[in-house]
């Protein structure tokens, strides 16, 4: 572990903007700046695809109807009380 880290601050002190140690490809070092940037563009998509995913809600409850909140509960307690 000692050797890792000693690698990856070598690197760095050599002038590397990104250091990714040869032997594993579970780890890097990369500028805060482009850590930044990637945790932006990462929640723009998660955003973008929740978006979509309403949007198809949004058409499928307009296609096919909707259920009241009020009926739903009463067909739950329904199949409860036929369960007992």
């Amino acid at each position: 572990m000692a050797d890792d880290c000693a690698f990856v601050q070598r690197r760095l002190r050599e002038g590397a903007d990104y250091c990714f140690p040869p032997w594993e490809d579970m780890a890097a070092v990369i500028p805060i700046d482009d850590l930044h940037l990637l945790e932006r563009l990462t929640q723009e998509e998660m955003d973008r695809l929740d978006l979509k995913d309403a949007r198809a809600a949004l058409k499928e409850a307009k296609k096919k109807g909707t259920i009241p909140h009020r009926d739903l509960m009463r067909a739950r307690k329904e199949v409860y009380r036929r369960v007992k």
